[in-house]
């Protein structure tokens, strides 16, 4: 029986080895929805209209613990405070329950990579000499019934001309998502 334990303890580790970005999500997952996202996010005038696929930074964004889970320690006035996506600046904490927030930083604690290893239709990834007119993506993070999905993005096109943040977008359909609101968003 000890043989048994110590043969399913060793081979364990080794099937959530077969998934690159989450241990939690699987990459069909994933990559079917930074598919989507690369095919029909926004995009802006300063990236070249006549690119067939989009330039990628192969580099993964990152979230920030800050962004899941806010300690009890720091008070609403701090402004780290900014950072937590579900203060009451963003008024999204009525779309996700305290389950909900809990299974959205278990996904954030079992991120893995730090670069894309897959192709991802419509994008051309890779480390670019030049960062001009090139967008950078997190690994996105699902609510647990998959209804919403987090993803952190940014596109830079030049020194003053760069945005970012927090995506929410809400399933519409089965291969289809709408974009619910940007948080903690940036611009230069």
């Amino acid at each position: 029986m000890k043989i048994c334990t110590l043969l399913f303890l060793a081979i364990v580790p080794f099937i959530t080895l077969g998934q690159t970005y989450s241990s939690k999500v699987s990459d069909s997952t994933i990559l079917a929805f930074m598919k989507w996202e690369i095919q029909n996010g926004e995009k802006y005038a300063e990236a070249n209209k006549f690119r067939i696929n989009r330039k990628t930074s192969d580099k993964i964004l990152k979230f920030d613990t800050l962004n899941f889970y806010y300690p009890e320690s720091l008070h609403q006035y701090d402004w780290q405070y900014r950072a937590f996506l579900f203060n009451r600046h963003n008024d999204i904490d009525t779309l996700f329950s305290n389950a909900d927030i809990d299974s959205l930083f278990i996904q954030f604690t079992a991120l893995k990579d730090t670069v894309w290893s897959h192709k991802i239709s419509g994008a051309k990834i890779k480390n670019w000499n030049s960062p001009k007119n090139q967008y950078t993506y997190s690994v996105p993070i699902f609510s647990s019934d998959n209804r919403y999905v987090l993803i952190k993005k940014s596109f830079y096109c030049g020194n003053v001309c760069a945005y970012g943040g927090i995506y929410l977008y809400e399933k519409i359909d089965v291969n289809n998502w709408k974009l619910l609101k940007i948080l903690n968003g940036w611009m230069s």
